[in-house]
């Protein structure tokens, strides 16, 4: 399921970068640019992640905003935008057409997500080659794109089977491969009844080490185990709840409560809907003060109260959690600390505060590209 869930925020997220058709539920839209097909893949996955995983419509429109969530179709978009990449209409409309076939299956929508883009894989073809710059890996028209060590990274060929793949491998397995866990090798995932790795969709019984289906009920492990729908909580898969749904309050564990807008309340011991903007965001937690994550993001709990990010000017104060929004930091040699514009590559800086940066990397006094462990974006 996680993967699932990835793409399907992902593909959420891509509504912004509409050029003609509007998004709107129930009419058609366009498939004549790669921001269209994301459009139509938001309108499926977003009913499937309200009905299926019980998000609130106020947490999923943060998702279609937030600007933090440059992946999937966004990356896919600008990459088309920029030329590095090339989108193929014709097949556009046949992954739009398998993605509308699920709408309103709930559940099955986000099951069936993968196998329904397979239909969407070669959609958007990269036109770097191996050896070549790039931003991510929608650029290269083949493999994978590194950026471990330098922004823009380098186009990398797929690793093929039983190659050594994981950490300290730059490149990764094929599409049809998953790296191993156990030998940290490239193998073909298996099916239900198969040995691990598995496909998506199933998971590694490791009592059998074999494949299965994601339960909806029974023992789970901590992680990601259960069946779209559910949640592994207190070892056993339970149905996720939305707002309004009884719950069981813990400081360090997941709840029932779906983590896509609510929390679990420990004063009605119920699931309740994030706060709003400019609310009451303290919930008692036996004297420990405001819950945290109760506010939908990228808004904070600031004494008590949902705030947005600071724009420039403001008074921030970082330890207090009061935060500057994107493009800025918070200055914290000017008294008071106040938010100001991020400095481009080449600006004089302070190592002491690298977030001055655009690329929140400050190398001998100087602001630098973007290195390792930070995002690799287009300026």
């Amino acid at each position: 399921m996680r993967l699932a869930l990835a793409v399907a925020v992902a593909l959420i997220a891509c509504s912004s970068y509409s050029s003609s058709g509007s998004g709107t539920r129930g009419t058609d839209v366009s498939t004549s640019t790669i921001g269209d097909v994301c459009n139509s893949l938001n309108t499926t996955l977003t009913d499937g992640f309200e009905s299926c995983l019980k998000a609130t419509p106020a947490y999923v429109a943060t998702l279609s905003t937030n600007h933090r969530v440059i992946t999937g179709c966004q990356q896919a978009a600008e990459a088309v935008a920029k030329g590095r990449a090339t989108y193929d209409a014709a097949i556009g409309a046949a992954c739009v057409a398998a993605i509308q076939a699920l709408a309103g299956s709930g559940c099955a929508a986000l099951s069936a997500s993968l196998e329904a883009l397979a239909a969407c894989q070669n959609v958007v073809a990269g036109t770097v080659a191996s050896g070549g710059s790039c931003f991510n890996a929608v650029d290269c028209i083949s493999g994978s794109c590194d950026t471990s060590k330098a922004c823009p990274g380098t186009c990398n060929a797929y690793l093929t089977a039983n190659q050594a793949c994981g950490i300290g491998v730059a490149q990764i397995c094929a599409p049809s491969l998953t790296c191993d866990p156990v030998t940290s090798t490239c193998k073909t995932p298996s099916p239900v009844n198969g040995p691990c790795p598995c496909r998506e969709g199933t998971y590694c019984n490791s009592s059998t080490q074999t494949c299965a289906p994601l339960p909806t009920s029974g023992a789970c492990a901590p992680g990601d185990e259960c069946a779209p729908g559910f949640r592994c909580v207190s070892a056993t898969c339970q149905a996720i709840q939305g707002v309004g749904g009884t719950c069981a309050p813990s400081a360090t564990a997941s709840t029932v409560c779906t983590p896509f807008g609510t929390s679990c309340d420990p004063t009605t011991n119920q699931c309740a809907a994030w706060r709003i903007v400019g609310s009451n965001c303290t919930i008692s937690t036996g004297g420990r003060g405001a819950r945290p994550g109760i506010c939908p993001p990228p808004n904070v709990c600031v004494f008590g109260q949902c705030v947005p990010p600071l724009a420039s000017g403001a008074t921030c104060n970082l330890a207090m959690g009061a935060p500057c929004k994107s493009g800025f930091y918070c200055d914290s040699v000017s008294n008071p600390s106040t938010c100001k514009a991020q400095l481009a590559d080449g600006a004089p800086c302070s190592a002491a505060d690298p977030f001055a940066c655009q690329s929140s990397t400050c190398t001998n006094g100087a602001c630098a590209p973007r290195t390792a462990g930070v995002a690799c974006l287009e300026p």
